[in-house]
């Protein structure tokens, strides 16, 4: 919004400048940001005015914005202008720009609804189709032993190891006390010459005696 001076005695002068405010628009940090919704009834007019509302300005510290309210009129000549209903004071006003617009176009088509539904419309968009589980692997799988499987491995090696154990050392000491008994007994008894026996010399000083000698 531009506010300008004139002095009427002074045709000749141009209008001056006194200041601009940025109503509404896309600026830094701050965007357009159109909001609409209807307003209240008023009046003798039938349907609700609709009331949209431009932000995004910025002056002197306070936020401006434009509120236009469309009124439905069938018989409006168009094309019709705004009615600015506030001053348009940027700070009496507090940044709010009031505008009235009468327009045949302000007026609902296929009128209001009686009654809003509800429940939310169905959606019209189908749905995805169910996702199928994949097929199986066609290579087998590798088979594991289970920990009951090697207990029982572990014991039947254990038993047949005891076994082997057992046997080995019966069959040692059989042999080592056999070894030790011929090397005691053996060599102990020396039998001497009988003198009555035919295989022994005789001689006629012989004694008819049997004699044994133990040899340590």
């Amino acid at each position: 919004m531009t506010v300008i001076s004139e002095r009427p005695d002074h045709r000749l002068e141009p209008p001056r400048t006194i200041y601009v405010v940025p109503v509404a628009g896309n600026f830094p940090g701050r965007q357009l940001n159109i909001t609409a919704k209807l307003a209240q009834k008023t009046g003798s007019i039938d349907h609700a005015p609709l009331k949209v509302t431009f932000h995004g300005g910025l002056y002197m510290g306070i936020s401006q914005k434009a509120i236009f309210t469309f009124i439905c009129d069938p018989s409006a000549v168009e094309s019709s202008e705004p009615t600015l209903l506030s001053h348009g004071d940027p700070l009496e006003d507090r940044g709010n720009h009031k505008l009235a617009w009468s327009s045949k176009h302000a007026c609902p088509i296929g009128g209001y609804p009686n009654k809003q539904p509800d429940e939310p419309p169905q959606s019209t968009i189908p749905e995805p189709a169910p996702v199928l589980d994949p097929l199986p692997d066609p290579q087998p799988t590798t088979r594991t032993i289970g920990p009951g499987t090697v207990f029982v491995i572990l014991i039947l090696g254990a038993i047949i190891i005891g076994n082997l154990k057992r046997r080995w050392s019966a069959r040692h000491n059989t042999t080592r006390y056999r070894s030790f008994a011929l090397s005691r007994v053996s060599p102990a008894i020396h039998h001497e010459a009988d003198p009555r026996s035919p295989l022994s010399p005789h001689t006629p000083d012989a004694h008819h005696t049997r004699r044994y000698t133990i040899v340590d």
